[in-house]
C-alpha cells in the first residue's frame, strides 16, 4: 500500500518542525548554561538575603525580634545584616 502524496508531505512536515524543535531545546540548554553562572555567588546570596529580610519585615510589620524568629537567626545577626544591606530604622 503506498501512503498519499498528502499523508507523506504532512509526515516530511512533522519531522522538520520535531527536527526544529530539537534544535531550539539545544539553543535553550546552552543559553542557559551561559547564564546559569551569570551573577557571582556572593551577589547572589547577598540578593536573597535581602529579599528574604525585606520579606520577613514586611510579615511581622518592622518587628525585628519576630522577623529573626522568622528568619531563623538571631536578632543580633538580624541587625547587622540590616546595616550591611542599608535597611533602614536599625536598632
Amino acid at each position: 500500500m503506498f501512503m498519499s502524496d498528502t499523508l507523506e508531505k504532512q509526515i516530511n512536515r512533522n519531522r522538520e518542525e520535531q527536527e526544529a524543535l530539537w534544535k531550539i531545546c539545544g539553543e535553550l540548554a546552552e543559553y542557559h548554561e551561559e547564564i546559569e553562572f551569570e551573577t557571582a555567588l556572593p551577589d547572589e546570596v547577598e540578593m536573597l538575603e535581602r529579599q528574604k529580610i525585606s520579606n520577613a519585615l514586611a510579615k511581622t510589620e518592622g518587628n525585628q525580634t519576630r522577623a529573626a524568629k522568622l528568619l531563623k537567626i538571631g536578632r543580633t545577626n538580624l541587625i547587622a545584616k540590616m546595616k550591611k544591606y542599608g535597611f533602614p530604622s536599625v536598632s
